[in-house]
């Protein structure tokens, strides 16, 4: 960064569930994530902040935060490259960030699973976002109390050894 100060962004949430947004409605979840937002810019103005948005709710406006971020699991590179671009549509002029890319290594294998992330942080990057999250760090993860076993998305298996992904 040189001589310039760092710049801390912060996410507000992550994929409210399309049922819940059905449920209450499309406003009252913008409301409430535009509440969420107005909080945290009072509280730290300089800061950036985004919602972890996916394609079911890709129709919210949410045209307030400042980074438009999404979480996208798409495998095949012209797919990906095409959501890329509706992504830069409904972003306007704000940066798009990938908020969750990857692949599962139980059911595509280790070596796929680095071939798929090589391709895909290249694809993003040549789209013009500004960064990509892979998820997960590790394959032991937790949802709702429960260990997740049956998904392998980490870049490290259970027992912390690397993956060829990041190796």
């Amino acid at each position: 960064l040189g001589d310039h100060p760092a710049v801390l962004m912060f996410a507000l949430g992550n994929e409210i569930p399309p049922g819940v947004v059905r449920w209450h409605g499309r406003q009252h979840v913008e409301r409430f994530l535009r509440s969420l937002y107005d909080g945290a810019k009072t509280l730290s103005p300089d800061s950036l902040f985004t919602y972890g948005n996916f394609p079911p709710t890709e129709f919210l406006d949410l045209s307030f935060f400042d980074v438009c971020a999404f979480n996208v699991y798409l495998h095949r590179e012209p797919e990906l490259r095409a959501y890329l671009a509706r992504l830069q549509n409904i972003a306007g002029d704000r940066p798009v960030l990938m908020g969750e890319v990857g692949l599962d290594s139980r059911r595509n294998g280790e070596y796929t699973q680095a071939q798929v992330l090589t391709w895909q942080m290249r694809t993003i990057m040549a789209a013009g976002c500004i960064g990509a999250f892979v998820f997960a760090w590790t394959d032991a993860w937790y949802r709702g109390g429960h260990d997740i076993e049956d998904w392998d998305f980490g870049l490290t298996r259970r027992d912390r050894q690397p993956k060829q992904s990041l190796a």
